[in-house]
């Protein structure tokens, strides 16, 4: 007789590129996480817990050049997030954007820029051909 249930229980962590999102949802009392992961640039999202958001944005605040963080799962189930080897181009800045008394990301307002009065062109650069 042939078991067609297939148990996963493949231990494995994706690597946490960039932040994309983060919020509270209401329903579930669970907090989420819009990231990309791996080389290519797949988003994923991360439901957490309390107690795992919480270690998620320390782990964020704690971060330095030499860590990565990586999102570890067993089979299909999120379990927590863990350090790891370097990651290049990771950003985990919009982290501390997420108000935890609240419940809300305030994303950062950018600086406006100011108009140049004058920008200069080398006559390198120009077209000269005439029509």
């Amino acid at each position: 007789m042939k078991h067609y249930e297939e148990r996963i229980d493949l231990l494995y962590e994706l690597p946490i590129v960039e932040l994309l999102d983060l919020w509270f949802n209401r329903r579930n009392g669970k907090y989420a996480v819009r990231c990309t992961t791996g080389g290519a640039g797949e988003e994923t999202v991360l439901w957490m817990t309390f107690r795992q958001f919480s270690s998620f944005l320390r782990q964020c605040t704690l971060h330095n050049r030499n860590d990565g963080l990586y999102a570890r799962y067993l089979g299909l189930n999120f379990i927590y997030t863990v350090f790891g080897e370097p990651i290049r181009g990771s950003d985990y800045r919009l982290a501390r954007c997420f108000d935890p008394v609240t419940k809300m990301l305030h994303r950062p307002v950018p600086i406006p820029l100011e108009v140049p009065a004058h920008v200069p062109i080398d006559e390198t650069l120009l077209d000269l051909a005439q029509d």
